[in-house]
């Protein structure tokens, strides 16, 4: 097999963290705790000012709280979206553009670019995660291979592969931050 060409851009690098962050349980966790913390403090500390002093100020607090509890979604994905552009521009600025090279041959992947080489087995493949704009193929190591899918010609021969050695991809195209 002719092996398959792939480069990464900054906004792929920047989808593949965000899904990592945004699928990890101690992550959502931690922004859920933020989230309802926060909210219901405010909302609480409304309820007692109305009670035992000022109705604006309990008002105040307890729209305060709704509103947090309402804008968190959007304000947590663009902070974690400014930090992680800054992080790839600082730690992934040589990898950019990189051309990366796959090729499969007797159940093995080979993967090469600038400074690398790795290869392993189909059968150490863990799972094969399908985003929008890449595929990412964890191996049973730990590490993980990112693919683009800009060519279109790289998808289809992709997922003949990966049907043919029997490993299912699992759709997360419609994957949103939440």
């Amino acid at each position: 097999m002719e092996p398959l060409k792939f480069s990464i851009s900054q906004n792929e690098f920047l989808e593949y963290h965000m899904y990592a962050n945004g699928t990890s349980k101690s992550a959502v966790g931690k922004r859920l705790f933020l989230r309802l913390f926060l909210s219901i403090s405010y909302i609480l500390f409304g309820l007692y000012l109305y009670f035992y002093s000022s109705l604006f100020l309990s008002v105040l607090f307890i729209v305060v709280g709704i509103a947090w509890y309402l804008v968190f979604p959007s304000r947590s994905k663009r902070t974690h979206s400014n930090f992680y552009k800054k992080h790839i521009n600082k730690n992934y600025a040589k990898r950019m553009l990189n051309e990366t090279e796959l090729s499969f041959e007797n159940n093995r992947f080979f993967v090469k670019d600038n400074s690398t080489e790795s290869k392993f087995n189909a059968s150490e493949i863990e799972e094969v995660i399908e985003l929008k704009t890449l595929f990412i193929v964890k191996v049973k190591n730990g590490s993980q291979t990112l693919l683009s899918k800009k060519k279109d010609n790289n998808v289809a021969i992709l997922r003949a592969i990966f049907h043919e050695i029997g490993i299912e991809i699992q759709d997360e195209t419609d994957w949103q931050w939440k």
